[in-house]
């Protein structure tokens, strides 16, 4: 397998039945008291590659995919970016038998977090909803957060009707591991 290293993500790219990528990714982004000030990481899934984009550029730069800051996760569309990205979650045994929902269904969603009066939808504690939302398993007891296990990710993207199928495999800390093809 290849696999290219940064300073925040290693991608590898997975051989074999149905190719893919595979990436393990910290947005830690310096922890909770630094997070405010620190840009999103953004994500070429296409090409396997974290993108040297500020939040700022983001908003008009269609190269990226998705983006992750600790667990917030966006995608490239309507308040997030230029891209015409839609993501739905289907409940599935594997990765490798999860379907893609109907394109009628009503499952599909963008980064839509802004309201015509200039309100920003948000859970929690002031995380911003996007279309993958509070994606995560949240443990009072212990205060973690994990990846649920049987969720499978699609994003379609309107313009170039890609698919792609991604799953969240873990996360700890702050540092993801996905796969996706």
């Amino acid at each position: 397998a290849d696999a290219s290293t940064t300073a925040t993500a290693t991608f590898t790219a997975l051989e074999g039945e149905g190719g893919g990528w595979r990436l393990e990714l910290d947005a830690a982004l310096g922890g909770s008291a630094a997070a405010a000030e620190a840009s999103f990481l953004y994500v070429d899934l296409e090409n396997g590659e974290l993108l040297a984009i500020s939040d700022v550029e983001a908003f008009t730069n269609p190269d990226w995919d998705i983006a992750f800051k600790r667990t917030e996760i966006r995608i490239n569309s309507e308040d997030s970016g230029p891209g015409a990205w839609i993501v739905a979650d289907v409940d599935a045994e594997s990765f490798e038998a999860a379907e893609p929902p109907s394109p009628q269904g009503g499952t599909w969603r963008g980064d839509d977090f802004v309201s015509e009066t200039c309100e920003v939808s948000t859970f929690g504690r002031g995380t911003i909803e996007t279309a993958f939302g509070q994606w995560y398993d949240y443990d009072p007891s212990t205060h973690g957060v994990s990846a649920p296990e049987g969720k499978v990710y699609f994003l379609y993207n309107a313009v170039t009707h890609a698919v792609i199928k991604l799953q969240i495999e873990s996360y700890a800390d702050a540092v993801y591991t996905l796969r996706w093809e």
